[in-house]
């Protein structure tokens, strides 16, 4: 027996946001509507990554297209153990309260990763972080993230909006579809002004 896979050159969108260089508004919003088609492609056949993380984002050279990986804990919405309390599955730092909590998730589990994921782009930093799993659970369940603003002032106020909606502790409080975040954010794509920084560059994962 063999397993074959397709072979993605590029990076990771972690490796990205680990470079000196930060991702711009741009190219935040470039990668966020890719990844939340890719949300609305497998919603639409009923699954949840429920482990959505810039580790599991790759970027595509030399075009910059956006790849979901590791459906490893991926479920159906009809399975019986995606709606089974006490259990707690996915990676801290990027996981929806819910989750944390091991209550039920949907769609909107992922719909939280996707804003932690941006909070990432964003701010060069996971949302909760700490030396252990067990610490950053607490604070995932008793505290919110350190402000967008505060790290980040020169953030536009409406991506912070969209960031801080999509992380609402509150399911019901979130967007409730992929659909309505392309919309929120392709609204103001064409809005942001373009800089030296976010012309594309040769064998660039972020190239156009």
């Amino acid at each position: 027996p063999f397993l074959v896979m397709s072979l993605i050159e590029g990076q990771s969108l972690q490796q990205r946001i680990d470079e000196p260089t930060t991702i711009s508004v741009e190219q935040t919003v470039r990668i966020g509507i890719q990844i939340t088609k890719g949300l609305e492609a497998f919603h639409s056949r009923g699954l949840v990554h429920r482990d959505l993380k810039p580790s599991n984002i790759l970027l595509q050279q030399p075009d910059g297209r956006v790849r979901i990986t590791d459906f490893g804990l991926a479920k159906c919405t009809d399975d019986d153990q995606l709606t089974k309390s006490g259990t707690v599955l996915g990676t801290p730092n990027y996981m929806s309260p819910e989750q944390a909590l091991g209550q039920q998730v949907d769609f909107r589990s992922d719909l939280y990763g996707l804003g932690a994921v941006l909070y990432a782009c964003v701010t060069g930093g996971a949302p909760f972080e700490g030396p252990t799993s067990l610490q950053i659970l607490n604070q995932l369940r008793e505290k919110k993230p350190h402000s967008i603003l505060d790290l980040k002032p020169n953030t536009p106020h409406w991506l912070v909006e969209v960031i801080e909606k999509l992380m609402s502790r509150d399911p019901d409080s979130r967007y409730q579809t992929a659909a309505e975040i392309i919309v929120a954010l392709s609204q103001h794509s064409q809005t942001i002004p373009k800089s030296a920084s976010d012309s594309p560059l040769p064998n660039s994962p972020l190239t156009n």
